[in-house]
């Protein structure tokens, strides 16, 4: 037996509490709305080069918005990107959208690696005894197709996540000689150091994926779709 009021309270009210939790972490914003963002993703960069960014999006009525970011590499160097986008889908309290990216980067990153030595097993290993260093300084414009999804959550917060494919055009100065890379242990094994530590100017591929955090300045009535 329930002797506590405020117990029967509470169980004749969570299905109305929660209906309306579920009512409002589904809304998406009304009308024009801006976003502040970062994208945490640049921190992690360990190829390129860490960095901290961080934009706004504003969107203008229910179906464009365009965006902007900026950023500052924590070694060297600075980045910025700007965008536009068409919502063509919304589902509770998500959008997905189409769009156009450019973005252009100038930094210097330090590579650490070691020479190589003979082993009996491998064929060769890194000889910890021999580090070396040496810097990459690029110049970078990329153009890209964007597709991605935003996830709103109670009007205030956004989740977006996109992925992007397009062309860069990339500018690289290497410090080091080819000479010297073709004998570094991590140039040779890893694809990654290897295509990144490329000398020259060349228009290349470019696919890239990631996420961005936000808080939503809107009014609180759903647009109608």
């Amino acid at each position: 037996m329930i002797r506590s009021p405020l117990v029967c309270c509470l169980i004749l009210l969570s299905p109305v509490l929660k209906a309306q939790q579920d009512t409002l972490s589904k809304y998406i914003p009304s009308h024009a709305y801006t976003v502040v963002f970062i994208e945490p993703m640049a921190i992690l960069d360990g190829v390129n080069g860490t960095s901290a960014r961080l934009g706004v999006e504003h969107a203008w009525n229910k179906k464009w918005a365009v965006y902007g970011t900026g950023g500052i590499y924590f070694e060297q160097g600075y980045m910025f990107r700007a965008g536009i986008k068409r919502f063509f889908k919304a589902e509770d309290n998500v959008r997905y959208y189409w769009g156009i990216d450019y973005m252009h980067n100038w930094h210097i990153h330090t590579e650490q690696d070691y020479y190589r030595k003979p082993d009996a097993r491998e064929g060769y290993a890194p000889d910890d005894s021999r580090p070396f260093s040496f810097t990459e300084e690029k110049n970078i414009h990329v153009l890209d197709l964007t597709f991605g999804m935003d996830q709103f959550w109670r009007h205030r917060w956004v989740a977006q996540l996109y992925v992007e494919a397009g062309i860069k055009w990339r500018g690289a100065v290497i410090s080091a000689p080819d000479s010297t890379l073709d004998e570094l242990y991590h140039y040779h094994e890893s694809m990654l150091e290897n295509i990144s530590a490329v000398r020259g100017n060349r228009f290349v591929p470019d696919v890239r994926f990631g996420v961005r955090f936000g808080r939503v300045f809107a009014a609180r009535r759903r647009w109608e779709y």
